[in-house]
């Protein structure tokens, strides 16, 4: 059986979402989508990032709106950072690529380009069905089934049935991760991590949940949810924050008094009279950066300032000229090893 490229694949399914295929494509690509669940979900990742692309009223309309971008060079920039998994398990008819005006191939290129902002995860399912989404180096973005999503922190990861959906709404975390719940009162849905259960209706909320830490932390953006342990059990609502300490058992609920809990996902960093062992433990954890103090920290060395979507690079000259600092730097370790600032006002 004749094999084609990954390029000749997303060509086909460019052209189809955008209602150019010929009967014929049409036909091979459902062939395609149907010779496995590997290459239907593929399929409807990259539906549902078209219309992450064009916006519900543009997806209705077909009416495209294709971002500004340098298509030839984004496409060879995607083709060496992700690797798509698509399985050939069924031979097609060769699929010309049309010179770069075509609307179906600017299109298919903005497709890959939110996917690998929002999608870069690796993705697979085992031989019971498990549907297992892993983020590595950065994080990323996922629709589940529902239409709830989830953004996977960095080394986090997000398993679940595939008959997600029927009945309780129920998948296992293990990491970091902010999830947007679609409401359906009928199934709840259900975060189980190693020591512990969230249970929600409809709502919005972050989950820290590394295995090797000592706590968990739930944080809640809208709506209410249920923090459960062996030995404890909390209603949390928007603006509180509980944490499950591994070692009791036991959850400590409290007003959430951290307006950065999201920052490693927004990649904004909001400093009021913030200490400097503040400011690096923040950005530490937003950028999963290696920052140390060797050096004592004056009492009135304090930043005002607001970080929006910089580089760790750019916080970091920031910090170096605002506050005074000397830094050295070895690897990815950087260590601040001498401080002579003085209050912000």
């Amino acid at each position: 059986m004749k094999e084609y490229s990954d390029d000749t694949l997303i060509a086909l399914i460019g052209k189809h979402l955008t209602g150019e295929a010929t009967t014929e494509e049409s036909q091979e690509l459902q062939q395609w989508i149907d010779a496995s669940d590997e290459n239907r979900e593929t399929f409807e990742q990259f539906k549902k990032t078209l219309q992450l692309v064009e916006g519900p009223e543009a997806s209705k309309e077909r009416n495209v709106s294709v971002p500004q971008i340098n298509i030839e060079a984004e496409w060879q920039h995607f083709k060496k950072k992700v690797d798509l998994p698509i399985s050939k398990t069924v031979a097609m008819p060769k699929t010309e690529v049309a010179p770069a005006s075509s609307n179906w191939l600017k299109i298919a290129a903005a497709i890959i380009l939110v996917a690998i902002a929002t999608f870069t995860v690796r993705y697979f399912i085992t031989g019971d069905g498990t549907v297992n989404l892993v983020a590595e180096n950065e994080t990323s973005l996922h629709t589940l089934p529902d239409g709830s999503t989830v953004t996977l922190n960095l080394n986090s990861s997000l398993s679940y049935e595939s008959h997600f959906g029927e009945g309780t709404r129920s998948v296992v975390l293990n990491g970091e991760a902010f999830f947007e719940v679609q409401k359906d009162e009928a199934n709840p849905f259900v975060i189980n991590t190693s020591s512990s259960q969230i249970t929600v209706l409809g709502t919005s909320f972050n989950v820290r949940a590394y295995r090797n830490n000592t706590e968990t932390e739930v944080v809640v953006n809208t709506g209410k949810v249920k923090f459960a342990s062996d030995n404890s059990s909390v209603e949390l609502e928007a603006g509180e924050r509980g944490t499950l300490q591994a070692s009791s058992g036991e959850i400590l609920k409290a007003a959430n008094t951290d307006g950065n809990f999201l920052s490693w996902k927004t990649k904004v960093l909001t400093f009021e009279n913030a200490g400097l062992d503040e400011v690096v433990a923040a950005i530490n954890r937003a950028y999963d950066a290696e920052i140390t103090i060797k050096t004592d920290v004056p009492a009135d060395c304090q930043l005002n300032v607001t970080f929006k979507q910089q580089s760790l690079e750019s916080l970091i000259n920031v910090l170096e000229n605002t506050l005074d600092l000397t830094i050295t730097r070895n690897g990815d370790q950087i260590e601040i090893t001498e401080i002579g600032c003085e209050a912000e006002s």
